[in-house]
């Protein structure tokens, strides 16, 4: 066996019939079973040892070449690693103080939410049909009366969109009757509700702003239906020009009605704080899942696995080696007895409970 050679996993039966050739000269009968007290160790006992002091370093050295290249790459993303994990850690503490603020304004608003849970949808595709409606109907007209394609489609679309935003003052006019409810004193509020203070203070700092709102979004609607009309009147006479203008009045109406339905401050903050919290959650799940990320984390975790099995490898055929020694004693007991002598100790690290008991510590401190 020479000294570069490794055990590898299985060599019991080749091991076992080298040892069993080996001998040693007899100088004289053992005198007892026991080892003789005057030889401490023989040269045989020292180089197998030694041999087998040697098995974990050459498995030690085969694991750092086979994971040379997970070694290298991880390395090589080491820095990308490092920065998604602090940017990891920053959205962790942003989303967990934005999901706090949601639950605070869930808690303090909840009960004055009048929204219905799945009213966004209805209000956006009632807002898109309207849209649609009204764009059609200009459309058809505009290209009747012989206008560019392109020029008509733009032009219809922009005025179906002022139609159904006329009708947004819906939104404005939810918002005064749901704030004349939750009016309420400053002193009253509780130091939640004073976070939100603009829920609770009534309307009238907000009247001039909605009087205006509303002087535009009426002249919007007028001006849209008396357009309308004149257009299909010039194209399909007065009976067809009245009937698509009051469409179009129908249209604006119908959008303040939908923007009255769904308006809701108290939802909205709610809605809002809950998206705050979303967005850097779902961008951490993101970076979790990037490249770098999983190509680094999965090349550790590879590099921990190739060394693990090697020490334990190492330490295995260590310790097959130290029963090696054994074996070859026991087969000449003429020389070295059948065993040491009553008190004595087998020489230390030879036992393979001592060696599992450290390896395993070594692994579970790295």
């Amino acid at each position: 066996m020479s000294a570069t050679s490794k055990v590898v996993h299985s060599p019991a039966a080749e091991l076992q019939r080298e040892a069993g050739g080996i001998g040693i000269q007899r100088v004289d009968e053992a005198a007892a079973i026991a080892s003789p007290q005057t030889l401490s160790t023989t040269w045989l006992e020292q180089g197998i040892g030694h041999l087998a002091e040697e098995q974990p370093l050459i498995w030690d050295a085969d694991a750092e070449q086979a994971s040379r290249t997970e070694r290298s790459r991880s390395a090589s993303l080491s820095l990308g690693r490092q920065a998604i994990g602090a940017m990891s850690a920053q959205l962790e503490r942003v989303h967990e103080t934005a999901l706090d603020e949601y639950l605070r304004a869930l808690q303090t608003l909840g009960p004055w939410i009048k929204r219905e849970p799945k009213a966004k949808f209805r209000y956006l595709v009632t807002w898109a049909a309207l849209a649609l409606g009204d764009t059609c109907g200009v459309a058809g007209a505009a290209l009747l009366l012989g206008e560019e394609p392109w020029i008509a489609i733009g032009q219809a679309i922009a005025t179906g969109l002022a139609a159904v935003t006329s009708g947004a003052i819906g939104g404005d006019v939810k918002d005064i009757r749901l704030k004349v409810e939750r009016s309420r004193d400053p002193e009253s509020l509780t130091n939640d509700e004073r976070r939100y203070t603009r829920v609770f203070s009534g309307v009238k700092a907000t009247l001039p702003f909605i009087k205006t709102t509303a002087i535009v979004c009426t002249t919007i609607v007028l001006l849209v239906t008396v357009g309308i009309l004149a257009l299909r009147s010039t194209v399909e006479g007065t009976l067809a020009g009245l009937v698509f203008g009051a469409l179009a009045a129908a249209t604006a109406l119908a959008s303040f009605v939908n923007s009255y339905s769904y308006a809701d401050e108290a939802a909205d903050i709610v809605d809002n704080a809950w998206l705050e919290a979303e967005r850097p959650r779902k961008l951490w799940l993101r970076l979790s899942g990037d490249a770098v990320v999983r190509n680094h984390d999965g090349d550790v975790a590879t590099s921990r696995s190739i060394d693990a099995e090697h020490k334990l490898r190492g330490e295995a055929a260590r310790t097959h080696l130290h029963a090696v020694k054994y074996q070859t004693l026991s087969n000449n007991p003429g020389v070295v007895g059948h065993g040491p002598a009553s008190g004595s100790a087998l020489p230390p690290n030879s036992t393979p409970r001592r060696i599992r008991a450290e390896l395993d510590e070594q692994i579970g401190a790295r």
